[in-house]
């Protein structure tokens, strides 16, 4: 890879960490109508969101976020095919974003290449 690739792919990267505060912000926000009982769209929201975030921060070789990502992802597509939130799986989205959040956060602190999270 040359140069001039890498770095254009670490700009890009860097782009990628700064807009994450946004997509936490995003995804908490669907969570969050989500608590009050299933909302299609809010479920459709969170869905398309975590899978956009699994996506993308897997193409950047991140699966500390794009591992739990994809989890919450999963339980988004289950809500809308079942047409329900179980309390365990709200629960279970909660923590998930937790870490998502605590992650996005150590990157942004941190620097956004780091390996060891």
């Amino acid at each position: 890879m040359t140069e001039e690739l890498e770095r254009a792919i670490a700009e890009i990267r860097q782009e990628f960490c700064a807009g994450l505060p946004e997509r936490m912000e995003g995804l908490g926000a669907a969570l969050a109508e989500l608590s009050g009982g299933f909302e299609p769209t809010a479920a459709e929201k969170l869905w398309r969101q975590a899978h956009s975030l699994a996506g993308t921060a897997g193409s950047f070789g991140l699966p500390d976020l794009a591992d739990p990502a994809q989890e919450l992802s999963a339980l988004g597509r289950s809500w809308l095919e079942r047409g329900t939130v179980p309390p365990d799986d709200l629960s279970a989205a909660r923590s998930i974003l937790n870490t998502l959040e605590t992650r996005c956060h150590a990157r942004l602190v941190g620097g956004e290449n780091q390996e060891d999270l």
